[in-house]
């Protein structure tokens, strides 16, 4: 796989967001975190797969700018959910308390903050897995719409998709694969799930109930 195929396959990203930016202002304020959770994911693909030799400080610092996202991704995602009463101020306290140690204690133990921290990653993965799957869980009681027809029921499935695999691939690259050569194989696999992840948000944001748009009525004049 090149680098062109790649950066096409990261940007299935924009799908989602496009979508949502459309009806963005039509859409109910509860979920208008998940635009944001998407704004995220399209700045880093795009920041990931563009040539930035020419900015040397963009370039040098890409390392550090993916951790950044994780971190804001992790704090959006959160503040989704909550907003739509899956979690409490008291679990997003906890949760975003120990990833503040686990982010600092990573860039301790690679001696650098422009490093990748995989530690870090695994950990937000799996906070956001457990909850996608609690998510899911509730879904389960759900009888008045079918599944295909649940955004709920879509997200969190779209979400453990992603996050499982997340946890595995990059887990296993890192401790497992990071010197072999067939290790760079084994994220590939993950555009394919990112692609995928994309399409179930499209059709989750494609449920999500829409306002009508506001018409002045138009007053007859009699003449």
């Amino acid at each position: 796989m090149n680098q062109k195929t790649e950066f096409l396959l990261g940007l299935s990203c924009l799908l989602p967001m496009l979508y949502y930016l459309f009806y963005f202002n039509r859409i109910d304020k509860r979920y208008q975190f998940l635009f944001y959770l998407l704004l995220t994911d399209v700045a880093i693909e795009i920041l990931n797969n563009t040539n930035t030799q020419q900015f040397l400080w963009i370039d040098t610092f890409k390392k550090c700018y993916f951790n950044i996202y994780l971190f804001i991704n992790f704090l959006v995602f959160l503040w989704l959910v909550y907003k739509n009463k899956y979690t409490g101020k008291t679990l997003i306290a906890l949760t975003v308390s120990i990833a503040l140690a686990v982010f600092i204690a990573n860039g301790l133990l690679e001696k650098s903050f422009n490093a990748y921290f995989f530690f870090f990653l695994c950990y937000v993965s799996s906070i956001m897995l457990f909850i996608s799957i609690k998510i899911l869980s509730a879904q389960i009681f759900e009888t008045s719409k079918s599944w295909y027809k649940n955004f709920w029921f879509l997200f969190s499935s779209a979400c453990i998709l992603y996050h499982s695999f997340t946890v595995l691939i990059f887990g296993l690259f890192y401790f497992s694969l990071f010197d072999t050569p067939n290790g760079r194989s084994v994220v590939y696999i993950h555009h394919f799930i990112n692609v995928f992840y994309y399409l179930l948000m499209l059709w989750a944001i494609y449920l999500l109930p829409k306002k009508p748009i506001l018409t002045l009525p138009i007053k007859k004049i009699n003449v």
